[in-house]
Parts: structure tokens; C-alpha cells; sequence
């Protein structure tokens, strides 16, 4: 017996790893829905509300408000980059 095995010429093709296709660039559409402006000002009215309400709770207040604030910021973003 050898030692080492010795492969088919036909074999070298199945040995080979397969790998993907080379990765493409995806374009970007920066053409807004007209409606996406209100949708995030709409989202930022509530969790803004939400903060002004949050006011007038005695000491959850030191939580709710800046939670609510940011939050208010964070939905807006997120409905304005869809």
C-alpha cells in the first residue's frame, strides 16, 4: 500500500470549495414617501405626549420623561430611514 493516496485527475473538480459569487453593491433609493415626514412627526407627537403626561407623575417622572423624549427621537429616525 502507498502512503499517500493519489487523486484522479477527474477529482480535482469535486475537491475544489464552491464559493458565492462576488458580492454586489446595492443601490439605494433616497426618494422618500411623501407620507414619512408625518408618520415620524406623528410618532414623535405620542411618545412626546407621552413624556408630558409622565409630567405630572410624582416620582416616576425622573424616569418616564427622558425615556419617553428619547424614545420619541428614536421612532422618528427609524420612520423617516423606511
Amino acid at each position: 500500500m502507498e502512503r499517500h493516496e493519489r487523486r484522479d485527475a477527474g477529482s480535482s473538480d469535486a475537491d475544489r470549495v464552491r464559493r458565492p459569487p462576488p458580492a454586489t453593491p446595492r443601490r439605494r433609493s433616497f426618494i422618500r414617501h411623501p407620507a414619512s415626514g408625518s408618520r415620524a412627526l406623528g410618532g414623535l407627537g405620542i411618545f412626546w405626549g407621552l413624556a408630558l403626561i409622565g409630567l405630572f407623575i410624582p416620582v416616576a417622572h425622573f424616569l418616564l420623561v427622558p425615556a419617553f423624549f428619547t424614545a420619541g427621537i428614536v421612532m422618528a429616525t427609524q420612520r423617516l430611514q423606511v
